[in-house]
C-alpha cells in the first residue's frame, strides 16, 4: 500500500521536472543578453514609431478598397498600382476589413502591426544563432547574438520598423529565410516556399528568389542522384515548382487583370529615373561610416576568412565547418547580388531604406560567431573570474553599441527635419 506521501512526493517531482524542463526550453532559446536586446529594440521602434508619405499611400489604397468601396485605386477610377507590396497591401487590407475601426484608425492600425511583425521578425535572431553556432551543446555555451545586437543598436533597422511601409515584412522574411538555410539540412520546401513569396513583400527581392530557385533545383538534383528511399521524385519537383512560382504567377494574373501591367508602377518609376551608379555609390556613403558599417563588412569575412587560415586550409575543417563555411559563402552571395542592385539604380530618396535587404544577409553572416568566440574564450578560462570574459564581453560590445549609435537616431531625425 502506497504512503500518504507518495503521490505528493510524485506529483512534487512532476512539478519540479516540468520547471526544469520549461527553464531549459528558455535558457535555450533567449539569454539574458539578447532578452534586454529585444527589450531595447522594441522600446526604441514604439518611440520612434511614425508613418512616412509612402506609408500613406497604402493606407489610402486600403481605405479606398475597404471603406469606400472603390477598389484598390489611389484615385477613384484610375487602375494604378502606386504600392510596392502585395504582401503587405493586402495584410493591411485584411486587418482593416476586421480591426474594431470606431477606435482604431488606418494609421494607428499600421503602427501596431508594424511594430508588431518588426518584433516578431527580431524575435527570430536568437534561433538563428543557435543554428549557426559551432557548438552544439548547450551546456557551457555563452549566447553573444550579434546580429541582435546590431539590429536594435542601428537606426536604420529601429526607424523602418514602423513608418507604414513594407519594411516589417521584409524583416520577416529575410531573417526566417536566413534561419531556414542556417539550418543542419535546409528544407527545399521552405525555401521554394521563400523563393515564391520574396517578390510579393518587395518586387526586388526576385533577386533572392532566382539564387534560392538555384539551390532549390540543385539540392533537389543532388537527391535525385543520390537514389535510395529518400530520392526526389517528379511529385518533389512539382511541389517545389508549386510553391516557388504558384505565388507570383497569381500575383501577376491579378496584377495584369486588375492594373494592366506585369509589375508595380512604382518599378517603372524608378527604373526610369535614370540615376546611376554614381548617385547609388553617393546612396551607399550616406551610410557607410555613419553606422559603421565597414566594420560589420569586415566581421562578415572575417566568418569566412578565419576558419580557414586557422585551419591551415579548407582540407583542415571538419565537415560541419564546411558547411557553415558554405552557408556564409551563400548568404555573401546574397548581399552582395542586393547591395550591387542597390548601387546600379542609384538607391532611393529615403536613408538607408534600400541598404535594408542587403545589410540583413550580412548580419545573417554574424550569425554564431559572437557565440562561438566567446565561449571558446570562456572554455578557455578555469577560474571563476575567467569564466566571465565572454559575458563581460558582450555587455561592453553591446554597451558601446548602443552608446555610440542610438543617439543616431535623434541626429538623423534633426539632419531630415
Amino acid at each position: 500500500m502506497p504512503s500518504h506521501g507518495g503521490p505528493t512526493r510524485t506529483g512534487s517531482h512532476r512539478w519540479r521536472g516540468l520547471v526544469a524542463r520549461s527553464g531549459a526550453w528558455l535558457d535555450a532559446r533567449v539569454s539574458v543578453g539578447e532578452a534586454i536586446a529585444l527589450v531595447v529594440f522594441f522600446l526604441a521602434v514604439w518611440v520612434g514609431k511614425w508613418v512616412s508619405d509612402d506609408g500613406y499611400i497604402y493606407l489610402t489604397y486600403v481605405q479606398n478598397l475597404v471603406d469606400n468601396g472603390d477598389g484598390a485605386v489611389f484615385n477613384a477610377g484610375e487602375q494604378v498600382e502606386a504600392y510596392t507590396s502585395v504582401a503587405w497591401f493586402s495584410l493591411l487590407s485584411l486587418l482593416a476589413a476586421v480591426a474594431p475601426r470606431s477606435w482604431l484608425g488606418l494609421p494607428e492600425l499600421t503602427l501596431l502591426l508594424s511594430v508588431a511583425v518588426s518584433i516578431g521578425a527580431a524575435c527570430r535572431w536568437p534561433a538563428v544563432e543557435r543554428r549557426a553556432t559551432a557548438i552544439r551543446s548547450s551546456a557551457g555555451r555563452t549566447i553573444v547574438c550579434v546580429p541582435l545586437a546590431l539590429m536594435a543598436a542601428t537606426y536604420v533597422f529601429r526607424s523602418f520598423a514602423t513608418s507604414g511601409l513594407e519594411t516589417p515584412l521584409l524583416f520577416l522574411w529575410a531573417i526566417t529565410t536566413i534561419g531556414w538555410l542556417w539550418s543542419f539540412e535546409p528544407n527545399t520546401r521552405r525555401l521554394a516556399f521563400a523563393a515564391g513569396v520574396a517578390p510579393i513583400v518587395r518586387p526586388d527581392l526576385a533577386l533572392v528568389s532566382l539564387i534560392l530557385v538555384a539551390l532549390v533545383a540543385w539540392r533537389w538534383a543532388r537527391a535525385r542522384r543520390a537514389g535510395g528511399a529518400a530520392a526526389a521524385s517528379n511529385r518533389d519537383a512539382a511541389a517545389l515548382v508549386a510553391l516557388a512560382a504558384v505565388p507570383l504567377a497569381v500575383t501577376t494574373l491579378v496584377r495584369v487583370m486588375v492594373y494592366g501591367q506585369l509589375l508595380p508602377n512604382t518599378y517603372y518609376a524608378k527604373t526610369d529615373a535614370g540615376q546611376g551608379a554614381s548617385q547609388g555609390l553617393h546612396y551607399l556613403a550616406d551610410i557607410a561610416w555613419r553606422y559603421g558599417l565597414p566594420v560589420v563588412l569586415a566581421a562578415a569575412v572575417a566568418t569566412i576568412v578565419v576558419p580557414v587560415v586557422t585551419a591551415g586550409g579548407l582540407a583542415g575543417i571538419d565537415a560541419g565547418g564546411r558547411a557553415r563555411l558554405r552557408r556564409r559563402l551563400l548568404l555573401a552571395a546574397i548581399a552582395t547580388v542586393t547591395a550591387i542592385y542597390v548601387v546600379v539604380i542609384g538607391g532611393d530618396f529615403m536613408h538607408g531604406r534600400f541598404w535594408i535587404t542587403p545589410w540583413l544577409f550580412l548580419l545573417g553572416m554574424l550569425a554564431g560567431a559572437g557565440t562561438d568566440v566567446a565561449s571558446w574564450a570562456v572554455a578557455r578560462r578555469s577560474t571563476s573570474p575567467g569564466r566571465l570574459l565572454g559575458p563581460s564581453v558582450g555587455v561592453v560590445v553591446t554597451a558601446v553599441l548602443l552608446v555610440t549609435i542610438l543617439p543616431m537616431g535623434s541626429r538623423q531625425r534633426a539632419a531630415d527635419g
